[in-house]
């Protein structure tokens, strides 16, 4: 912990296994060291700390998604964090972050922003990001329909969620041999099981809880709606 934002991490992510210290104290440990080690440029911690001023991580931080926002970009501005454009794509989803183009933006310049976010995360291999970002070109989101490009995008996430899409997608397009083979992969991968969703939930996409794969896109009459699995 000699000033070192790798070991000020990893320290903060093994205090709860100190005996004998209260949660509290164990908590505020907690914070002290994630700050260091954010303020050192370790993009890990600048997303914990997002997570934890939007209460889906445990911590006594109060709600503040002026602060997420300020950690996530933190984490991109030092090192390019694929979780933190994750992070920010889910905050715009969910209108905890206005826009680039400010309050008064179209659907589509929000929706261009937030495909933005999940294409650079998905660049740096966040297997969420390229799920998301295969919705965006199969739904239309901020992007023109492209089946192919998204089946494309499906499989990089290396998901059996993926798969499955990837698997359901090919079969539409006439690939049906593909598609069989991607369906049986998808199930061996676990998609369906009810363990999956609990190992989802439960690790999220970075080692830890609070991250949800699918988004809460806009919806829109007359307009298929992106299954949940």
């Amino acid at each position: 912990e000699l000033g070192d934002p790798v070991c000020q991490q990893l320290h903060a992510s093994k205090i709860g296994m100190i005996p004998g210290v209260t949660k509290e104290k164990q908590m505020a440990e907690m914070l002290r060291l994630l700050h260091a080690a954010a303020a050192g440029g370790h993009g890990g911690a600048s997303v914990k700390l997002a997570r934890a001023f939007l209460k889906q991580l445990p911590s006594p931080l109060p709600f503040d998604s002026v602060e997420a926002a300020r950690s996530y970009r933190k984490a991109i501005e030092v090192c390019a964090e694929p979780d933190a454009y994750y992070g920010l794509a889910q905050m715009l989803l969910n209108g905890q972050l206005d826009p680039e183009a400010g309050p008064g933006a179209s659907t589509e310049e929000l929706l261009r922003e937030i495909v933005g976010y999940f294409e650079a995360g998905a660049i740096g291999g966040h297997e969420y990001s390229a799920y998301n970002l295969a919705v965006a070109h199969l739904y239309g989101f901020g992007l023109p329909r492209n089946p192919r490009v998204a089946m494309e995008w499906f499989l990089a996430s290396k998901l059996p969620e993926g798969m499955h899409a990837a698997s359901v997608g090919l079969e539409a397009l006439g690939d049906f041999e593909e598609a069989v083979v991607l369906a049986e992969k998808a199930l061996k991968m676990g998609f369906g099981k009810p363990w999956r969703v609990k190992a989802r939930q439960s690790t999220g996409s970075g080692g830890a809880g609070g991250v949800l794969l699918h988004s809460s896109w806009p919806k829109a009459g007359g307009v298929p709606y992106p299954p949940e699995w």
